[in-house]
């Protein structure tokens, strides 16, 4: 933790225990050797892969795509589940990252719509489900619904990486003379099929701590926002600014949730900050912005009036922050 890092441990009876850790370091004067890269090896052989992303929110749109850039991926963005069906029955997809919650239809209906045109004679296009709520059980769910490989967000090059490879190998494992006749689940039993799976987070507290004691920097992590970005500087800019204007448009909302007591409003707009603000380094302001949401689901609003200034006041600081960095690295 001190090193501004994370361990985690994802463990199943019978199967074994998968542990893992993040530690965050500056940039070395030098080029770093490719050998040394986070998942420069397993990225490498994603090179031209024609790569559709279902994601809703603007600022995951722009770091996940601008990843799959940097690794040489084709990437195609969508916002919601009807738009990636759509898509993909156009054709010429390798592989999807498919974000669970989205407007109009979910992650997990689309590709149930998916697959079963799949069995109509269509093949089997690898999907990774992609999730900010990640649970016990989930890998299972998601498994079981036709997608290959899982990760929960905020996504690190590594996990994302491996779990496309595990996407990919599914497929190639994946024969439709198999699927005829069956439904996806019972084709491929979920206990037998392999996926990425990152520990899950404990559930939002409504125990809202003071500011001091979230234990996280207030500033953006850029070394950290770099490595997501898989190292390309300039890519800093348009991040800087695209999360710079969705906290702008989201604060009046939170506002006016407050003030409505209408927990709708919470929810979609708590929701978004916590992942885009995760996803981008920011890790407190994902926190505050995690509370606001419990406090708002549990209908707490005495609490949520108590944190709504915190989170302005970080939201202030953020803006602050990524002005600096957008200016010199434009």
């Amino acid at each position: 933790t001190m090193m501004g890092g994370k361990i985690k441990v994802a463990s199943e009876p019978g199967r074994g225990s998968a542990f893992r850790f993040s530690a965050v370091f500056g940039l070395a004067s030098n080029q770093p050797s490719q050998l040394t890269m986070p998942a420069a090896l397993e990225a490498r052989s994603l090179a031209g892969l024609r790569v559709l992303l279902a994601e809703d929110h603007p600022v995951n749109q722009l770091l996940t795509r601008k990843l799959l850039e940097e690794w040489n991926c084709q990437a195609e963005v969508v916002a919601n589940g009807l738009e990636a069906i759509k898509r993909w029955q156009q054709g010429d997809i390798d592989l999807i990252l498919m974000d669970i919650q989205m407007p109009e239809m979910s992650g997990e209906e689309a590709t149930a719509n998916i697959r079963a045109l799949e069995q109509q004679g269509k093949g089997h296009t690898p999907i990774v489900a992609m999730t900010a709520h990640a649970l016990a059980g989930d890998r299972e769910k998601y498994l079981a619904a036709g997608m290959d490989a899982y990760v929960s967000k905020p996504i690190s090059p590594d996990a994302l990486a491996r779990a496309m490879h595990t996407a990919l190998e599914a497929r190639r494992e994946m024969h439709h003379d198999m699927l005829a006749g069956f439904s996806f689940a019972s084709a491929v039993p979920a206990a037998v099929r392999p996926a990425v799976f990152v520990a899950p987070s404990g559930p939002a507290s409504t125990i809202v701590p003071a500011p001091s004691q979230f234990g996280m920097p207030t500033t953006v992590d850029v070394a950290r926002l770099l490595h997501l970005l898989g190292g390309d500087t300039s890519a800093l800019t348009e991040v800087a600014n695209a999360i710079r204007q969705d906290i702008a448009q989201r604060l009046p909302h939170l506002k006016l949730a407050g003030e409505t007591q209408n927990q709708a409003l919470v929810r979609t707009h708590t929701h978004a900050l916590t992942g885009a603000l995760s996803s981008s380094a920011l890790d407190r302001g994902a926190a505050i912005a995690k509370a606001l949401e419990a406090a708002g689901r549990s209908g707490n609003w005495p609490l949520y009036q108590r944190v709504l200034p915190m989170f302005f006041l970080e939201a202030e600081k953020i803006d602050l922050e990524l002005k600096k960095l957008a200016s010199a690295t434009g």
